[in-house]
């Protein structure tokens, strides 16, 4: 995801925090925090909307 597209806050401003588990938080394919997350039915790994979308147009 490219600076311009991004709207998400980037994982290290919240990394060291103990409430929160970054990692479940965490775009697999962008690897900034979730933004508007759609979870995938058969394995419920969360993705950024954009990047999953972006990621299935292109494969």
């Amino acid at each position: 995801m490219t600076s311009e597209e991004q709207k998400g806050i980037g994982s290290d401003r919240i990394r060291g925090s103990s409430v929160v588990n970054v990692d479940l938080l965490e775009c697999p394919i962008c690897h900034d925090l979730l933004w508007i997350p759609i979870a995938c039915q058969r394995c419920e790994t969360s993705f950024c909307s954009a990047c999953i979308n972006r990621w299935l147009a292109a494969n």
